[in-house]
């Protein structure tokens, strides 16, 4: 015969716990609507994307094709309070030069606005 596994409560309520936070986490991460962007070269973007305390912002995903090159922001919020209002420059570096190709954004599948040919107001990317 098989032999019968018990479960401790303690162990079980703790699993539920750490699920449950998980949980809660993976759901405040969220694709979100970018502002515009600009073109630090032929071959790197800067997106002015709008952020706030307690909120990590970070590209999710950039896929490119012979026409496009669709671009995915992602935040994620603590559940805290925060005014927000801030801007964020993310840099995206691309394989091949964005030439005629359309930037998109993931969030609504919408062009983004080119803010200027070339970032003569944005901050230098770092490395």
């Amino acid at each position: 015969m098989g032999r019968v596994v018990r479960i401790r409560p303690r162990l079980a309520a703790v699993a539920v716990i750490v699920l449950v936070g998980v949980l809660a986490v993976w759901l405040q991460d969220r694709a979100i609507h970018q502002g515009t962007y600009c073109l630090q070269d032929e071959r790197t973007i800067l997106l002015d994307v709008p952020s706030g305390p307690a909120t990590w912002t970070r590209i999710g995903s950039v896929v490119e094709s012979a026409d496009s090159v669709v671009i995915e922001v992602r935040e994620l919020r603590a559940p805290l309070p925060g005014t927000g209002g801030e801007v964020l420059w993310l840099t995206v570096r691309l394989g091949e030069p964005l030439g005629s190709r359309a930037v998109i954004d993931a969030s609504t599948g919408l062009p983004m606005v080119l803010a200027g040919a070339i970032c003569e107001f944005a901050p230098s990317p770092a490395g």
